[in-house]
């Protein structure tokens, strides 16, 4: 168990206080199982339908309470996937450069970063991805752009949608550098929920 604990508590995605949830979870199932024990020994008569409701509000809730970040955790997994893909676009962008010495000729789309930048974006989850065109000035408005749309409720399959807070939502990475040093960062006017934005 305190292996358990430990994988969970360094987990990058856990943190410190997920941990202290997990824990304190724990804590409370053995709590109730060992009401359940003293009961069984003091009681051979078994439990009344109050305390069965109790005791079974409590599991309900506790049980919640990882779920949600199961959730969460497995939003984030597919998130990942795309943003892996945009780091390849940012690598691809920055050969691009050095071997030209000029920005992309015109904004690229899905097809174009395919055959232009040798990329291949899996799009399971993704509506649609953009690059602007041009060389980054540093601002969000410069070239460089990456845009990446996920897909929503209504795509067609084999496309999949992620959840709330993700489908139909927007990640934008923008060059917050001149071209001469391509740095990329989260873009404000992104509509992806806040939590399932990458920090850099």
């Amino acid at each position: 168990m305190q292996e358990i604990f430990t994988k969970c508590g360094t987990s990058h995605w856990f943190g410190r206080k997920k941990f202290v949830i997990i824990s304190l979870w724990m804590y409370c199932v053995t709590l109730t199982k060992r009401c359940f024990m003293f009961k069984i020994q003091k009681n051979s008569k078994g439990f009344t339908f109050i305390e069965l409701i109790i005791v079974t509000a409590i599991i309900c809730i506790l049980a919640a309470i990882p779920i949600q970040y199961y959730t969460r955790y497995v939003k984030r997994t597919k998130i990942q996937e795309v943003v892996h893909s945009m780091d390849a676009i940012k690598t691809a962008i920055s050969v691009y450069y050095a071997e030209t010495g000029t920005g992309l000729a015109a904004t690229l789309s899905l097809t174009d970063i395919r055959t232009q930048l040798g990329v291949d974006v899996p799009t399971k989850y993704l509506k649609g991805m953009t690059v602007n065109s041009q060389l980054s000035d540093g601002t969000p408005s410069g070239g460089g752009v990456i845009t990446a749309t996920f897909c929503d409720a209504g795509s067609a399959s084999p496309k999949k949608p992620i959840g709330s807070g993700v489908d139909g939502a927007t990640l934008i990475l923008y060059p917050t550098s001149d071209y001469k040093d391509w740095k990329w960062a989260p873009n404000p006017t992104s509509t992806l929920a806040p939590a399932y934005i990458p920090k850099n």
